[in-house]
Formats: structure tokens, sequence, C-alpha cells
């Protein structure tokens, strides 16, 4: 049977799995451990630096120091566990009788609508994070993978089969899910604790006090994602088993349906099973993002989905990317040579550096730190990309900021990165933690 309880076990399972992540927990919530942390890593290097200059060192005064810093660094790292253990357990006694809050903040996000966020909390990310594995493990949610939709659907539209295609979304998902339906299911099912059950409503009732809404889950807040993949199951049911359905994938709102193409069917038809399939859950389509394309009818046509403007055919389906994407990267390119010019009049050297690391970032390929699998970057990030002409209309338009650069010297550096040549090449480039830190900074409120 799943434990799942608020427990120090359980937790120390979250701490673990975050770091892992390269979400360090102990920075963010326990000081007291962080600060044992920062003498292990200088034990470590005390450790390197005396191996290093062996050579230097008796080899009697060299055993015995050796076998003292390893004695002190097992001393630490035993302190260490012991002091996140205790401050584990004071947190589960806080959430045992009470003494704690979940409070939710409203903010505006890039685009306009509503996002929510909890207080930053040792005690509210526990047991959220709780919450959110007893979910998973419970009903098995998982969201489905980006890459593995767009390459099954590659390989549906690149055959020769007659096929319609339908694209639409969910219109403002997150916030027309029906909240009681939803409460009502979990309670109905008993599969989650009475603890995780009351920490859901909470959650839900503080977001309808804030909203003023009656419906919806608050968008931004983790817990919300594993709550809505759970609720729209039953939508994905319901359209799998839609006549001639060859193929269905949604990715959180995003839906695509391959369908067989029969002669007397009309798109409508197809549409309004989809339709219907929604308001049965009291949802609706997007029909401003709703595409119905038939091939080989409408040979030439395409759809946008998860990124990338689709040109079925049954040689070979092309992948390019969408106009917001363009613009994306156009905005980012803008405020990169931006903050160099704001920059440059107090620091020039340092403005000189930053503005060639990201220029650099944007044209090429990284790996997040403490993440070992997680690989960013022009190529990485699009790698379905299969025509090059939206990277060469990116080099354009890098070329033109490059031009207005007055240093000749900056000049010619920056002319040698192109984003054709990083995804091409998948050029590769190591960043430090706080290098990345202040890349993303020049963009991070551009949407």
């Amino acid at each position: 049977m799943l434990d799942q309880s608020f427990s120090p076990d359980n937790f120390r399972r979250i701490f673990d799995l975050e770091n892992r992540r390269g979400n360090y927990l102990e920075g963010r919530f326990f000081p007291r451990v962080e600060a044992i942390t920062k003498e292990i890593k200088e034990k470590r290097t005390e450790l390197r630096k005396l191996k290093a200059e062996r050579k230097k060192v008796e080899p009697e005064a060299f055993k015995i120091k050796l076998a003292e810093l390893y004695k002190e660094l097992d001393e630490l790292e035993e302190k260490w566990e012991q002091q996140l253990g205790h401050e584990l357990e004071n947190v589960c006694s806080d959430i045992a009788i009470g003494r704690y809050e979940i409070r939710l903040n409203a903010s505006v996000g890039p685009d306009g609508k509503a996002t929510y966020t909890l207080d930053d909390t040792a005690h509210a990310f526990f047991v959220v994070k709780q919450v959110q594995a007893n979910l998973r493990s419970l009903y098995l949610v998982k969201q489905s993978s980006r890459y593995d939709i767009l390459c099954q659907l590659r390989s549906l539209l690149s055959d020769d089969f007659p096929k319609r295609i339908l694209r639409t979304d969910i219109q403002d998902f997150y916030e027309s899910i029906p909240v009681q339906r939803l409460i009502d299911k979990l309670d109905s099912e008993s599969l989650v604790s009475v603890s995780s059950r009351t920490v859901v409503k909470y959650i839900l009732h503080r977001y309808r006090e804030l909203s003023g809404k009656a419906v919806g889950v608050p968008r931004g807040v983790g817990i919300s994602a594993y709550l809505a993949e759970l609720f729209i199951r039953e939508f994905d049911s319901v359209a799998r088993s839609l006549q001639g359905v060859r193929y269905f994938a949604r990715y959180v709102d995003d839906i695509v349906v391959v369908q067989e193409l029969f002669d007397k069917e009309d798109k409508s038809s197809s549409i309004n099973l989809l339709e219907q399939a929604a308001k049965a859950l009291f949802l609706n389509l997007n029909h401003a993002k709703t595409v119905a394309i038939d091939i080989p009818v409408e040979l030439g046509a395409s759809f946008e989905y998860l990124g990338y403007k689709i040109f079925p055919h049954v040689s070979e389906t092309k992948f390019q990317f969408t106009d917001k994407k363009m613009q994306r990267y156009r905005k980012r390119i803008d405020a990169v040579f931006d903050r160099y010019d704001a920059v440059a009049k107090l620091d020039e050297k340092r403005a000189r550096k930053l503005l060639m690391k990201r220029v650099l970032f944007l044209t090429g390929n990284t790996r997040l730190r403490n993440n070992k699998k997680a690989l960013v970057g022009i190529y990485f990030s699009n790698r379905l990309l299969n025509t090059t002409k939206c990277l060469t209309d990116l080099d354009g338009y890098l070329k033109k900021r490059i031009a207005k650069v007055s240093s000749m010297p900056l000049r010619m550096r920056l002319q040698r990165l192109s984003f054709r040549e990083g995804f091409e090449q998948r050029r590769f480039t190591i960043f430090s933690t706080e290098m990345l830190g202040r890349i993303v900074d020049a963009w991070r409120h551009v949407s």
C-alpha cells in the first residue's frame, strides 16, 4: 500500500529527487544544512589539494593527514544527515498539528492570464509535492512527451493513406474545469488520503476566493497540472473512440487527431464530435485555433502544433518554426543588444563579455547545470526542424543588429556566430550556473 503520509521519510525522498533535478532545497529552506554543505565542500577541496601535492609530502605525513581529512569529512556528512533529518522532522511536526499555512498568490502572466504561486515555505512545498506524488502514483498521472507526440505525428503524416487532421485546443482549460465534479471524483473513489484531499480542497477554495470564480484550477501551481490531467482523461477516452481515429494526442490542452478520411463526411462533423466530447465535461473547444485538413486533397496546407508549423506531405512532412516562435527569437535578440547598449555606457568590457555569451547561448546549445539530461538550445530544443529557411531568416535579423555595434573587433567575433550553424553542427558550450542566470536575465521579461 502506498504511504501517502506527510512523514520525514517521504519528505526525504522528495528532497533527494529535487536535488537530483538541480533544485537545491537546503539553500532555499534549510540554512543550517546549507552551512554544513559548505563545510563539506571545503573539506573535499582540502582532500583534492592534498592528493595533488602528494609528491611534496612525506609518505607517513601524507597518510596521517589523509586519514584525518577523511575522518573529518565523515563526521561532517553524518552531521549533515542529522541536521537534515532534524529539519524535516520539525516540518512534519508543524504539519501534524496544523501549524502551517498554504497561501496562494495571484499575478499576471506574460499572456495576460492570471497565474498563481504558493508562498515559498518548506511546509507548503513539501506538502504539495507529496500530494502530487500521491496523485501521480495512485492515478498514474503522467504528462505526454512533446517530442514523442511530434515524432509519432511526423511518421503518421508522411504515409500515403488518406487522412483528416484535426488540430484544436480547449479554451481557457485550467480556468474552465468544473471543480466540484473534480472533487466529487476524488471523494467517491477514495484512492487519495483524506489529508491529501483536504490540501487539494483548500488550494481550490483559496483559488475561488482570489479569482472570484466557482470553476477552474490555479494556473501556475504544480498540483493543478495533475488535477487537470486527471480530469481530462474522460475527454481523451471519448476522442480516441470516435469513428476512424487513427491517432489522438493531447499535450495539456493542445489536441491533434489523425482520422481516416471518409468521402461523405464533411469537416464540421468531425469537429462537432470533438466539441460534444468537450461539452460533456463542461469544456469548450477554441474555435479560433481549430483547423481541419484533408490529405492528400489539400496538399500545401499547414497547421501549428507545439511550437512548429507543420506541412503534411506523403514524401516528407515539413516542420518549421511558427511565426510566434520566430518573433520570440527576434525579441530575445533585440533584448540582448538593447541590454548591451545600456550596460556599455557604464562598463564596456563587461557589456562585451555578456553580449558574446548571450549570442553564443542563443545560437548554440548547452546543458543545464546540475541536470545531465537537460540539453537545450537551437538544435536540442528544436530537433524536429527539417527546413532551415527560418534559421537563415534569424541569421539575417541577427546580422542587422550586429552591424550596429560600433566596435569592429566585437562585430567580427559576433559575425562568426550563426543560428543555422549552431543547429546543423550542434555547436555546444558549457556555461556555469551563475553565467546562465546572467545570460537569460536579458530576456527574462520578454514574452
